[in-house]
């Protein structure tokens, strides 16, 4: 694993090999793109202090061993074990501006652009999609489902489960959240419960405008058959899908 040099070794490498990503036509070289960098500055962990050109120009620069490691829109360098910009040298993009790339954000650095995660919902804009408004859909019953998302937290989720019970009883439950559901890459987890009767836990995933998930649960009721009380405890399971309104 490559170490941090100091500016006037790597000038001594660069001029034993005649520099570093050189096009065929001598017209550019690739750059690091990382925060500015030298013997009073060092890079965080997975970086070395690199450059190309002039000790003056030196940046961090992520290690690898092939491109695959390399975040979107780099090249390893594998001589050096660096991840380099081969594009453009200088006016890549403007400092603070964003994009997409696909579903994934990004945003310029120094004059480059760095990915950040990808987006579960899709990329708008140069920003993660926000999942926040209200959900509504059908269970595999044919039963309503209806959550609120706010700030990446599911908030109201209810739904309603059927059950035949005994002596030819349906058993209704109308359950809702009963606690917290922050999300998480577009999945969520939650509990919800009507009284001490009915109670399940619902996963879900939101992906763009549709959302789609599973229930599973425990319950119980009473049924009167041939005179007497009967108590029923059972367990549920279904699916769900929804769509923001």
């Amino acid at each position: 694993m490559l170490k941090w040099l100091p500016p006037t070794a790597w000038a001594l490498l660069a001029s034993m090999i005649g520099g570093c990503g050189d096009d065929e036509d001598g017209g550019g070289s690739c750059q690091p793109t990382g925060a500015s960098c030298g013997e009073e500055t060092t890079c965080p962990s997975g970086a070395v202090c690199y450059f190309a050109t002039s000790p003056e120009d030196a940046r961090c620069a992520p290690t690898c061993d092939e491109t695959s490691d390399c975040p979107t829109g780099l090249t390893c360098d594998t001589e050096f074990g660096v991840c380099l910009s081969c594009g453009e040298l200088d006016g890549e993009c403007t400092t603070g501006s964003t994009q997409c790339d696909g579903d994934v954000a990004q945003t310029c650095v120094d004059g480059r652009w760095q990915s950040g995660t990808a987006c579960a919902l899709g990329c708008d804009d140069g920003a993660c999609r926000s999942a926040d408004g209200s959900w509504t859909g059908m269970t595999d019953q044919d039963e309503p489902f209806r959550f609120d998302v706010a700030n990446d937290v599911v908030h109201n989720l209810s739904f309603t489960v059927t059950r035949a019970g005994a002596c030819d009883t349906e058993y209704v439950g109308s359950l809702v959240q009963n606690s917290g559901g922050p999300m998480t890459d577009g999945e969520f987890s939650v509990e919800a419960v009507e009284g001490g009767q009915w109670s399940a836990t619902v996963t879900g995933e939101l992906s763009d405008d549709e959302a789609s998930g599973t229930f599973e649960g425990r319950g119980q009721g009473t049924a009167l058959c041939d005179g007497s009380i009967s108590l029923d405890i059972f367990t549920f399971s279904g699916s769900w899908t929804a769509e923001r309104e």
